[in-house]
């Protein structure tokens, strides 16, 4: 028996987030796929995600939310905090300092994460290609180069494609490259050194 439709209409009934979450849940517990709701919806399966951790919300913070204190993008970003008297001291700065959504993000980053947003800005879109650049002319023919800053960490994805010999010959080429890269850094540090 197909719940799917029983759900979407179900869902689609309230307008209250918290509703929606109890419903979104009680969904899951008989086995419909968070891929095949958020396809039904049409809305990404990160917003089921945000509504599921509204669960987790105490109490005062939903009854913030109902007082109109506070709004539902709030909500989905206080959600992401595991301990609830995080969630309780960031709700009540929120309140008190009149904080934005972005704001509230950035409190959470640093909860999280240990990282305070401090002033700067997204490395150059130009130096960006340039290091890709120069990977690409030292390593195998064929690797794909991603580099994805975000406010939080920086990662740089080398990526060979083939079968097991492929993929060997790629990581030896590389291996061979970052021992030339260590030899080169001894030596220039022992001439410093002199």
């Amino acid at each position: 028996m197909n719940l799917l439709p029983e759900f979407i209409a179900q869902f689609n009934s309230t307008k209250d987030p918290f509703e929606k979450s109890y419903l979104l849940l009680e969904a899951q517990k008989k086995g419909i796929k968070a891929k095949d709701i958020a396809k039904a919806l049409g809305v990404n399966v990160s917003y089921l995600s945000h509504l599921r951790r509204l669960k987790k919300l105490p109490e005062m913070i939903v009854d913030g939310y109902y007082a109109g204190s506070i709004s539902l993008s709030h909500l989905f970003v206080i959600s992401r905090l595991g301990k609830k008297e995080q969630m309780i001291s960031l709700y009540e700065k929120v309140l008190k300092d009149n904080l934005t959504v972005q704001e509230t993000e950035a409190q959470v980053r640093n909860l999280l994460y240990k990282v305070e947003d401090v002033e700067g800005k997204y490395f150059p879109e130009e130096k960006l290609k340039k290091i890709i650049e120069i990977l690409k002319s030292v390593l195998p023919r064929g690797v794909e180069v991603k580099i994805i800053q975000t406010r939080v960490k920086v990662k740089i994805v080398l990526q060979g494609k083939g079968n097991l010999k492929a993929t060997n010959k790629f990581l030896e080429k590389f291996l061979k490259l970052l021992e030339d890269i260590k030899v080169k850094n001894s030596v220039d540090s022992r001439v410093r050194d002199f």
